[in-house]
């Protein structure tokens, strides 16, 4: 064991001071399977705006230094300050391995190679960023953005070059990723949340003022939420004599919009779980964004049917399989099929089988085992 006295991981993230979203609980998930994973010390530095319970790096602040940091080829709110600190503290603490939690620190990866080469540097791709936001931006948008662009570009370019292994979600990042940059990913790893099903005992009460029956919607205030609130307003629940909850971060102020007879917008709360144990079915028709939607390994968690759209279930193609994903391509789809599921009676325990087998912590820690056996040639300390 004294070969291991000295091993260090250090994770660096963006996301885990971000608010309530699916890329910070994939960020807080992976950290806990990398814990998992071995015995080694495992050093996080947190990078953004708000104070976590990690060592902290201020980022960018707002629009005026996010644009600077793009001009000298800074992504993700990394800026030459928040750099220089991460780079001190890997000189101070010499981690054997350096996980960055994103593709937009390929600078990073880039100076921590050339500085410190006997580093293994593995970076997690969340989605493919340019591909993000050459989707979110159009005509006189993606000119203004066109600095944030020609970063993203750089760094993912930088990231796919120095890093010793490439993870993706799914396989069509991975072949993205080839086609882009000339290197597939080295791991496929899905996501993985933390299961709360256990808190469905004590959760199983009816929610006050909420019908007994009802579909569910779960998203933060991102574009393609909005996107897919707006949908199911204007384009399925007229043609539906029953109702619909949404709920997610901030997205009460939007309640003024989408509020109708039959649509009821929760917004923020502190506890999703008796919204997903006391739902008939998930919705989730999202055709934009990137990556793959943490919503859909909760719906399964918590043993949920989900209708959606083929891009909602990108990475979740053996679901689909099985049938507990159900895509839906039109609105009349939408419709049919939800009636359909409402009516049925049955219970059916395959959704949770594949949240176990495939999105789950444990299922992580499987994949994470194997990665760090490979990245660290076998020298790592792995928790078997």
């Amino acid at each position: 064991m004294s070969r291991y006295n000295n091993y260090k991981i250090m994770y660096v993230s963006p996301n885990l001071s971000a608010n309530a979203s699916g890329g910070k609980a994939l960020s807080e998930a992976n950290l806990e399977i990398l814990k998992a994973c071995c015995k080694a010390d495992v050093l996080v530095l947190s990078v953004g705006r708000v104070n976590t319970k990690y060592t902290n790096v201020a980022s960018t602040e707002n629009t005026y230094q996010t644009a600077l940091a793009n001009l000298l080829l800074f992504s993700g709110s990394l800026h030459k300050q928040a750099f220089n600190t991460i780079i001190i503290e890997i000189a101070k603490e010499q981690p054997s391995i350096l996980y960055i939690d994103t593709s937009l620190f390929g600078y990073l990866a880039k100076a921590v190679k050339r500085k410190f080469p006997k580093i293994k540097i593995i970076t997690f791709f969340h989605n493919i960023e340019v591909d993000f936001k050459l989707n979110c931006y159009t005509g006189v948008k993606r000119m203004l953005y066109s600095p944030a662009i020609l970063s993203d570009w750089m760094n993912e370019r930088w990231a796919i070059r120095y890093s010793d292994v490439v993870i993706a979600l799914h396989k069509k990042d991975s072949t993205r990723l080839q086609r882009l940059y000339g290197r597939k990913a080295d791991f496929i790893h899905p996501i993985c949340v933390v299961d709360q099903m256990s808190k469905s005992l004590n959760n199983s009460a009816k929610i006050k003022k909420l019908p007994n029956e009802y579909i569910l919607f779960v998203g933060s205030t991102f574009p393609p939420n909005i996107e897919a609130i707006k949908y199911l307003h204007d384009k399925v629940m007229p043609y539906l004599n029953l109702h619909l909850v949404v709920v997610g971060s901030n997205l009460e102020k939007y309640s003024h919009k989408f509020s109708k007879k039959n649509i009821s917008i929760v917004g923020s709360v502190d506890d999703l779980t008796p919204f997903y144990v006391n739902a008939k079915l998930v919705v989730a028709p999202i055709f934009s964004g990137a990556g793959m939607k943490v919503k859909i390994a909760e719906a399964l968690m918590y043993n949920k049917c989900v209708i959606g759209s083929k891009f909602s279930f990108i990475g979740y193609e053996k679901a689909v399989d099985n049938g507990v994903c159900i895509v839906a391509d039109s609105e009349n789809e939408y419709v049919d099929l939800i009636k359909k599921h409402m009516l049925s009676t049955d219970v059916d325990f395959l959704a949770r089988e594949i949240f176990s087998k495939e999105f789950s912590v444990a299922a992580g820690i499987t994949r994470m085992k194997c990665i760090l056996r490979l990245t660290s040639n076998n020298l790592l300390n792995v928790n078997l």
